[in-house]
């Protein structure tokens, strides 16, 4: 797995169903990836907003796992998990209001990869 979406969402349905759409619009083909959405303890529905999206998502919804908290936690926290669960060699750490432009991605990636003290 080369690269992990983690996406930390707290009551923001609307802007996490923005940003879910933008990074499967913008996701370079060639690359394997993985979509986290940490959902903090949110009371706007977003939890199942992301379900609904993945399941309309079709090939790429199936790439989200959705990490559904009980309790509010600080980004500190919901970064780490994200992190822990993470498989990618690479990590992208997003909040729900977050919308990456076509390119965004794979500009990234290669960045990362011609630095290897990155």
């Amino acid at each position: 797995m080369e690269l992990s979406y983690c996406v930390v969402n707290t009551n923001g349905r609307d802007d996490l169903i923005a940003c879910l759409e933008a990074i499967a619009r913008t996701h370079p083909a060639e690359v394997e990836g993985e979509l986290l959405v940490l959902d903090n303890a949110s009371d706007d529905g977003s939890a199942e907003a992301a379900r609904q999206w993945a399941a309309r998502a079709g090939e790429f919804g199936s790439f989200l796992r959705l990490i559904e908290r009980d309790r509010r936690a600080g980004k500190a926290e919901n970064d780490s998990l994200l992190l822990r669960e993470a498989r990618g060699e690479l990590c992208l750490l997003l909040n729900e209001d977050a919308e990456l432009d076509a390119g965004t991605t794979a500009a990234l990636i290669g960045a990362l990869r011609a630095d290897p003290q990155a």
